[in-house]
């Protein structure tokens, strides 16, 4: 016996767009990814059991202990550095806002989707930045976790993906090495981002020791960093970035990326930039490197079969802003007094892409899984995509700068209809029971909310469609 259902479409508690859903520049579909080493990111107090004398205010360096200690440190930049560098308020708020201003050159004034920082003191120091010179990028809570380094260096993620779950810091497993060495080194952080259509995307912030360490400091890093790569769950797309310290020297010796990255990784620098030397400078040997790196790799699909993808301009140095370059055209340093320059290194940006339609795959996990119950509440999926578990039916927020025309199947029966979606629209299924038996269509109505990014205004349009046949058993 056949019987009717009825479903009614509607627009629910559709509030205006964030501001990364409103930006223009994003496609639905893509995630940018920068690494970059901000070059000692200090506030200047002291953090108990870390060497950080070197960036106290200078009224505070005026004791025998603090210049004994100085006394000790063998380089002399690095020394005189301890003695006589000013570590002000006033640095650090300059610090705080060159930084944010190489970050901001990237998406248009946004800053990266997901950014790997190295050289960060401690979380209070990141969240300052993140709050108060980045308010208007829309980052999560900076993701930190104390590390090991004798200097309080860490690494960390700024982000505006949410987390599917608790970061990790995996520490490295140095042995055979002076203790002294393996305080100089930081673990690597991982973390598990929503990618835009409800997938899982793993990155690994990443500083290795530094080039004047053994180079079998920076094996056992890589080691480990593919070993926790092979640990992930078939077929997750991952990401590597940060400051791997491999110079080009020892590459071509060691043979470091083709023994380590290629063979698991998609070394993205090496797709391909015009006039791109790097994103390091060593003055004395007059030598450009690509310390700071991103690898990729999109699970164990591949080609076709991958469902996220290196877009096509893969990747590019970000040193626009004038701050970071020097008049020889190699990256400006953070210096003192004068508090000129950025960082030693310059960033490195890649953009991912979705090999498929985010909202497609969503709707098709929805009506794949047993039907959540009445009382659940609506749940922002990402930017793009939201859903509203009502009995088994749907809430879809879809991008504002493209259309859609996709074929839906519902939970509730074995029938299916169409619609063509345009705008951004957020539709809610749910059957009724009472349906009239005479009735060989359903109702469906649609409110079409068009948010207008620079106005922020909202207009409301109701359209009543014909019958749509869903025939259920």
């Amino acid at each position: 016996m056949k019987k009717t259902v009825f479903l009614t479409a509607f627009l629910l508690a559709c509030s205006p767009a964030p501001p990364e859903a409103e930006s223009t520049h994003s496609a639905p579909h893509t995630v940018t990814i920068m690494t970059f080493n901000v070059e000692n990111l200090f506030d200047n107090k002291d953090d108990e059991g870390k060497d950080d004398r070197t960036y106290f205010p200078l009224a505070d360096k005026q004791t025998d202990e603090h210049k004994k200690a100085c006394a000790e440190i063998t380089v002399e930049r690095w020394r005189d550095e301890c003695l006589y560098w000013d570590w002000s308020d006033s640095i650090i708020e300059h610090k705080l806002s060159v930084v944010a201003e190489a970050i901001l050159q990237v998406d248009d004034g946004r800053g990266a989707d997901i950014i790997a920082l190295q050289e960060v003191e401690n979380i209070e120091i990141l969240e300052r930045l993140r709050t108060e010179y980045l308010a208007d990028a829309n980052y999560l809570p900076a993701v930190l976790i104390e590390g090991q380094d004798q200097r309080g260096i860490d690494v960390a993620f700024l982000t505006r993906l949410e987390l599917a779950g608790e970061p990790v810091l995996h520490k490295n497993p140095f042995s055979g090495f002076d203790a002294k060495k393996v305080a100089d080194t930081r673990g690597i952080l991982q973390a598990d981002f929503v990618l835009p259509d409800g997938s899982i995307l793993t990155g690994f912030a990443v500083h290795f020791p530094a080039p004047y360490l053994p180079t079998g400091m920076r094996d056992a890093a890589y080691a480990q960093l593919n070993q926790l790569k092979s640990d992930l769950p078939a077929g997750r797309p991952a990401f590597a970035a940060g400051d791997f310290n491999t110079t080009a020297n020892e590459d071509r010796e060691k043979r470091m990326l083709e023994r380590y990255a290629r063979p698991q990784w998609t070394v993205v620098h090496e797709l391909g930039c015009d006039g791109c030397k790097g994103t390091h400078y060593y003055a004395r040997g007059d030598d450009w490197s690509f310390l700071d790196m991103i690898l990729w790799s999109p699970g164990e699909l591949s080609g076709a079969q991958a469902t996220w993808k290196l877009s096509d301009n893969p990747y590019y140095v970000a040193k626009r802003s004038p701050d970071q370059v020097l008049e020889n055209g190699t990256p400006a340093r953070f210096s003192l007094p004068e508090g000129s320059g950025v960082s030693d290194h310059w960033p490195l940006v890649t953009t991912i892409q979705s090999t498929r339609n985010n909202a497609l795959q969503y709707l098709h996990h929805l009506v794949s899984r047993d039907a959540p119950t009445s009382s659940a509440k609506p749940r922002r999926i990402s930017n793009k995509i939201s859903i509203n578990p009502y009995s088994g039916g749907f809430l879809a927020a879809l991008d504002l700068q493209q259309n859609h025309e996709r074929r839906i199947f519902s939970p509730h029966s074995r029938g299916r209809f169409s619609v063509f979606f345009q705008g951004e629209i957020c539709v809610t299924s749910r059957p009724y029971d009472s349906a009239p038996s005479r009735s060989r269509g359903s109702i469906m109505n649609i409110k079409i909310s068009f948010f207008l990014s620079k106005f922020k205004l909202v207009a409301g349009l109701a359209v009543l469609m014909l019958a749509i046949p869903l025939t259920g058993v």
